[in-house]
């Protein structure tokens, strides 16, 4: 039996709007750069490895009439991929100061050609 001791009260912030990640689409085979697209709210966001959120593979990625895009700035592994999206709010557009995690479907990414 574990009982845990009185804490004082703490503010949570629920980010509960969630944008969303339309490119890569599931199932496209894509190659690099990876070119990555979808829909928000104003202000910035990021586009990170759904397997490690560590590693951005976009960021700074401005939001404006409701649409985002970028690039990747690295190389993403062959094979199947996913990843993750999440952007915070101009000043003045939402009471929270940032969005969930947007997450895509799973995507191909082509092995690079053989350099000569």
């Amino acid at each position: 039996e574990f009982v845990s001791a009185v804490s004082d009260p703490r503010l949570v912030q629920i980010n509960t709007w969630l944008p969303h990640i339309e490119e890569p689409s599931a199932g496209r085979w894509v190659v690099a750069p990876v070119t990555f697209a979808g829909t928000g709210k104003a202000g910035v966001g990021q586009v990170v490895s759904w397997f490690n959120p560590d590693v951005v593979w976009a960021a700074e990625l401005a939001v404006s009439n409701g649409q985002w895009q970028g690039e990747a700035a690295q190389a993403l592994s062959p094979g199947g991929n996913w990843c993750r999206f999440r952007q915070t709010f101009a000043a003045g557009t939402d009471p929270a100061s940032a969005s969930d995690w947007a997450e895509s479907q799973r995507f191909e990414v082509l092995p690079l050609p053989p350099s000569r």
